[in-house]
């Protein structure tokens, strides 16, 4: 598997299709963030390790879709201020949590793990 590129329509798309047994992950970032293009390796990486049945692992360009990057930033569940790369999960059809953690394969894949077990 590798990580699926959202667009706007897509993004919206993809979310409302999540079932029971889906997680979604999504990095919001922008192309010249050297923080977003610095820890890109390591989400890569991560969906090409995970069973694409369970997980989708996808990013979308909030430069490209700033629609998105403006309901990210006004969204009443998310800590401000958002930065980027902001990573979200999602579950059962609708917003998970936030991740804040470690930006590694090892990381992003145990805090997923997580989720499948809640």
């Amino acid at each position: 598997m590798e990580v699926q590129t959202f667009t706007a329509k897509s993004f919206f798309d993809g979310i409302n299709s999540i079932n029971d047994s889906k997680i979604t992950m999504v990095m919001f970032s922008k192309p010249n963030c050297k923080y977003c293009i610095k820890c890109y390796e390591d989400y890569s990486k991560l969906a090409e390790k995970l069973d694409k049945n369970i997980y989708t692992i996808a990013k979308i360009n909030c430069e490209e879709y700033s629609d998105i990057g403006s309901n990210l930033k006004n969204s009443p569940k998310l800590n401000k201020p958002v930065t980027y790369p902001t990573f979200i999960m999602y579950k059962n059809n609708m917003f998970y949590k936030q991740y804040y953690g470690l930006r590694t394969t090892q990381e992003f894949k145990l805090a997923l793990y997580n989720i499948s077990t809640e």
